[in-house]
């Protein structure tokens, strides 16, 4: 999916408000999980999923709002792994982008994002930690 600078930061709406108008909008749980979750393996050259993202109309909002919210399974036409391509900085603009303009999502973030960003915040905490130490350690104290 090739994506213009001007397509970018088109207007983007939240999903309550675009979902209803996606062409996959009346498909049951069970057929969509087995057209828009696509197994590993050989792929086909046709998937099910292209009749339906081809023609939505709202093609470009989903494939925002899975960037941005490290959704799984197939949205705006993109499989999970050809998003994962993507580079971070764009996502992360995206992400700041839809704070921003009042469409993200809080509590949306992935498990594997969610361990990811408590890892660094312990990370950080711990550096924090042992920089109160060390300038404990070197600068006079008010004794």
């Amino acid at each position: 999916m090739t994506t213009t600078l001007e397509q970018q930061d088109a207007k983007q709406r939240t999903r309550l408000d675009w979902q209803r108008e996606a062409a996959c909008g009346n498909i049951n749980a069970h057929a969509a999980d087995q057209i828009f979750f696509v197994s590993r393996g050989r792929p086909s050259k046709t998937p099910a999923y292209r009749k339906f993202c081809d023609a939505c109309p709202v093609k470009q909002e989903c494939f925002f709002h899975a960037i941005v919210h490290h959704e799984k399974g197939v949205w705006g036409g993109a499989t999970s792994d050809e998003r994962a391509l993507i580079p971070e900085d764009f996502v992360e603009y995206h992400q700041d982008r839809a704070r921003r303009e009042g469409w993200f999502e809080e509590g949306k973030m992935s498990k594997e994002r969610q361990l990811t960003a408590v890892a660094q915040k312990r990370a950080l905490d711990s550096i924090v930690e042992n920089l109160d130490s060390f300038l404990a350690s070197i600068l006079p104290s008010d004794e």
